[in-house]
């Protein structure tokens, strides 16, 4: 029984020694904790304004991509009229030139027909014309042409 009375002692003095290392170690440790929990507390601050701060910015994102969204309808609505605006333009811009070419063709016509009876014209002595047989039987010769009988641009 001694021995069990031994062992007991022994125990329990090893469980004294154990007491009195984890009273003093405490100190020591203590201090190494507290500043592990301020790292520790301090991180978590840093994570939370971080998770707060990629919120901000994730929201601000997707205002800004509903604003790019707007904007690229806007500028696809205002294309898709110009470029309507600009067919137009080019068609009326069709229009006009063949309008053009066909008044510069028909005056080229005239031009030609007004050369070829100028032409025919001098190439032809003028033929007298007899004077016109009068009432009373007998011909009258033609009035002379006269300038001031003639009506001029202020008269018409």
């Amino acid at each position: 029984m001694r021995a069990n009375l031994r062992f007991g002692n022994h125990a329990a003095a090893r469980i004294l020694a154990l007491a009195a290392c984890l009273a003093v170690l405490p100190g020591c440790y203590s201090k190494r904790f507290k500043a592990i929990d301020a790292s520790f507390a301090a991180l978590s601050a840093q994570a939370d304004s971080l998770a707060n701060e990629h919120a901000r910015t994730r929201a601000e994102l997707a205002e800004l991509k509903k604003q790019v969204g707007e904007h690229e309808q806007t500028m696809r609505s205002l294309r898709a009229g110009t470029q309507t605006r600009s067919e137009e333009l080019v068609g009326r811009i069709e229009q006009l030139e063949a309008r053009l070419e066909d008044q510069s063709q028909q005056l080229n016509d005239l031009s030609g027909r007004a050369r070829t009876r100028s032409t025919v014209l001098d190439s032809v002595p003028p033929v007298p014309m007899p004077p016109a047989p009068s009432s009373s039987g007998k011909t009258q010769a033609p009035p002379a042409p006269s300038n001031a009988s003639a009506p001029g641009p202020k008269d018409r």
